[in-house]
């Protein structure tokens, strides 16, 4: 199997990664958010970070690797207008990632506290990074879709 092939696996399999995990997350947050059980949301919270650290953030390193050697190997020059933008998006999508780990983080510590209180219901505080968090997810899942479309249809 030539480097080409193993890159394009690589990148094709980094890719559904990354969607599938954003998609997981979306609907694990949903859940959660229905729940309205601090156990419950704990645990499910607890799922979206781990997807967090062993598929998504993975595939933001293999994204860009892999996706740097196929340029390379099919000569496309990095001053392609679609190339260009792909990468661009990435960046993006990677910081909404990191700015939406860290309101993650803070809704799995604030559900958290709530059940080691007794609390019945998630704070006023939960449900505020809820809404902050929503839209960056929402945002990450379309920015991926744009980026797939540039990858395929290189337009």
């Amino acid at each position: 199997m030539s480097g080409f092939v193993i890159a394009k696996i690589i990148h094709i399999l980094s890719i559904c990664m990354l969607i599938g995990a954003t998609l997981c997350n979306g609907l694990l947050h949903l859940q959660a958010f229905r729940s309205a059980d601090p156990d419950k949301m704990s645990v499910t919270l607890g799922n979206v970070m781990f997807i967090n650290h062993f598929i998504m953030a993975p595939s933001f390193l293999l994204i860009p690797a892999s996706g740097f050697l196929l340029a390379s190997f099919a000569s496309h020059p990095l001053t392609e207008t679609w190339l260009w933008f792909s990468i661009l998006l990435t960046i993006v999508l990677l910081l909404a990632f990191i700015i939406g780990y860290k309101i993650e983080s803070r809704m799995e510590k604030l559900i958290i506290e709530n059940g080691k209180s007794n609390q019945s219901h998630p704070s006023r505080q939960y449900y505020k990074s809820f809404k902050s968090a929503a839209p960056i997810g929402a945002s990450a899942a379309v920015l991926s879709l744009i980026i797939i479309y540039l990858m395929v249809a290189k337009p």
